[in-house]
């Protein structure tokens, strides 16, 4: 049985961020501060029933001129020693740091062996005369993902504008364009690559377009943030490398922005559960389309492509490492020759590892269990957050199997597609270091192989370094 600890006081919406300064120093970039202060449509929607009047920023947001979040409300075990009451020692939001690289923005993140990394300042300012100029954006193709979750939740920002769209199919661009309120619609994309409003691109085709694309969208000095997987192979990765050195290039893994992971780490962190050693996924979904481009092995269809990409993800995520060696365990479907079936167990030494397992023929379901030496924690739909809603995430002490020592921290509504593109919004526009950049993407493509590998060979195959 569980009791919600309300946060105290009802909502009050503050003034936008005029200045956040964040000192940095860990290892992987942290982007608490995007949903925490990136736009007032952020702020907006987190505030909710979590912020009460008069509480003041902590010291770390020394200079901020708004309320700060009262953080999550709680919800603990009956009896449980974790109870939060009348605004006394209520937490607050997630708030770790940014990690600059900003002489490598657009190459990725800072590695863990690499010796004197740099501590510096994130300053979101406003400019002269107003906010940061909108970034404006054209989108290939008409994809799924793209008209009914990133899309839509893009435009809720007022950082970035969804100018363009094109598909090989003229009527499609239009009809989608007027169904989104995009104002462009174009029948090529070679069409649009040659708009010279148009900044950054969405490129969300099937996974064998995705680096030909985005070669053609960065030598039409077009920045790209591309869904993953980037590549099909780590060697067809690194074709983008440069072509990063000219332009902004990103995996569009949006769960790393969104509030539920953030959270969740910092927690790991702060020694909440003691010393992460397992990182646990089960991701899947029941697709028997034969027309499906996930059902198609000559463009990349596949479990491990599709989902299996995130678990590895969450393993470099939350261990904040890179792995090893990995060994799988593959099944695929007779007729879509796609893995529909695939287990995996992943290295990242220092008796650290991620075990998932991925299905695209399985009742649906998603799960991240991060289990230390002194308990865990569980983010019940760690992928596909519902858009604007609140998450939670349990906290298990694991003082008993019947579960009296889980605590429940819900947090505020947020949108990672949002919070994702205003990122990379902020990137072009030169007031971040991009976050998540090629070396990155081509990091976790080097994991992909090597459980590919695996498949064939039936043993641990080495993950090969970025």
């Amino acid at each position: 049985m569980v009791t919600v600890v309300p946060a105290s006081g009802l909502a009050a919406l503050g003034r936008l961020v005029t200045r956040l300064v964040f000192r940095v120093g860990r290892i992987e970039p942290d982007l608490t501060p995007f949903y925490v202060a990136s736009s007032a449509a952020t702020w907006r929607a987190m505030a909710g029933d979590e912020v009460s009047p008069g509480d003041s920023m902590p010291k770390r947001f020394a200079g901020a001129s708004i309320p700060w979040s009262a953080g999550p409300a709680i919800v603990k075990s009956a009896g449980g020693a974790h109870a939060v009451g009348g605004g006394t020692k209520r937490r607050r939001l997630a708030t770790p740091a940014l990690t600059s690289a900003s002489a490598r923005a657009n190459s990725g993140m800072v590695r863990p062996d690499e010796p004197g990394r740099p501590e510096a300042s994130f300053v979101a300012a406003p400019r002269k005369g107003g906010s940061m100029k909108k970034v404006v954006w054209g989108v290939l193709g008409t994809a799924k993902i793209g008209r009914e979750r990133v899309l839509p939740g893009m435009q809720k920002s007022p950082l970035l504008e969804i100018r363009a769209i094109a598909s090989r199919d003229a009527a499609r661009a239009r009809a989608t364009a007027d169904a989104l309120g995009i104002a462009q619609a174009y029948g090529s994309y070679e069409a649009l690559l040659a708009d010279p409003a148009i900044e950054a691109i969405y490129n969300p085709l099937p996974n064998h377009l995705h680096v030909a694309l985005t070669l053609q969208a960065a030598v039409a000095g077009k920045h790209v943030l591309c869904e993953k997987p980037i590549a099909l192979t780590a060697a067809e990765a690194t074709r983008l490398r440069a072509a990063a050195g000219k332009v902004l290039i990103a995996e569009a893994f949006m769960v790393r922005f969104h509030p539920q992971w953030l959270r969740a780490r910092e927690l790991v962190r702060e020694g909440r559960i003691g010393t992460l050693r397992v990182v646990q996924m089960f991701f899947g979904y029941n697709n028997l389309d034969p027309a499906n481009v996930r059902n198609r092995a000559d463009i990349g269809g596949g479990g491990l492509y599709d989902i299996g990409c995130y678990a590895i993800v969450a393993g470099r995520f939350f261990l904040e490492a890179e792995p090893v060696r990995g060994i799988a365990l593959v099944d695929r479907d007779p007729a879509f020759r796609t893995d529909r079936l695939t287990s995996a167990l992943v290295d990242f030494g220092d008796g650290r590892r991620l075990d998932f397992t991925v299905s695209t023929q399985i009742a649906p379901h998603q799960r991240i269990h991060l289990c230390g030496t002194r308990g865990r924690i569980e983010i019940p739909i760690p992928v596909n957050a519902p858009q604007g809603a609140k998450t939670r995430i349990s906290i298990d002490d694991c003082s008993s199997l019947e579960g009296t020592g889980i605590v429940t921290e819900t947090l505020p509504g947020s949108d990672q597609y949002m919070l994702q593109g205003e990122a990379f919004s902020r990137a072009v526009r030169g007031e971040l270091a991009l976050p998540y950049g090629i070396e990155d993407a081509i990091a976790n493509m080097h994991a992909i192989d090597a459980l590919f590998r695996s498949e064939q060979s039936g043993r641990w195959e080495a993950v090969a370094a970025a």
